[in-house]
């Protein structure tokens, strides 16, 4: 949906979401996964993405891939009204953890928590 040249407010309802068996809860699939998000190309498409989203949902929430990897949760935080930090224990260390927090904070990103997975697992 990025890459295409279609105004995004002259999409159908239908178009944008897949319906989920949970009422009231919709998807939008990621898609292949080729489409670089950073590419300042795609960064307005998004940013109109998101704003009409905004007026058909009460929240959106949006996955990124790991942002100590990819820029794609910083750019996408940044459009975003917050974030929430997710960390795997015993997978990302410490002081990674603590300068991705910094760095959001520093692109002006509202840090709204972290969640921490796995801990405890064995």
């Amino acid at each position: 949906m990025l890459a295409e040249e279609s105004p995004v407010e002259e999409y159908r309802f239908e178009d944008l979401t897949l319906k989920t068996d949970i009422p009231g809860l919709y998807v939008l699939p990621a898609g292949t996964g080729e489409t670089n998000i950073a590419n300042m190309r795609y960064v307005d498409r998004l940013g109109e993405l998101l704003t009409r989203f905004r007026l058909e949902f009460h929240a959106v929430l949006i996955d990124t891939p790991g942002a100590l990897e990819f820029p794609d949760a910083r750019v996408i935080g940044r459009l975003s009204d917050g974030a929430v930090l997710v960390f795997r224990s015993g997978a990302t260390e410490r002081e990674k953890a603590a300068a991705l927090g910094r760095r959001f904070q520093e692109d002006g990103i509202n840090v709204l928590g972290a969640v921490l997975n796995d801990y405890g697992r064995s």
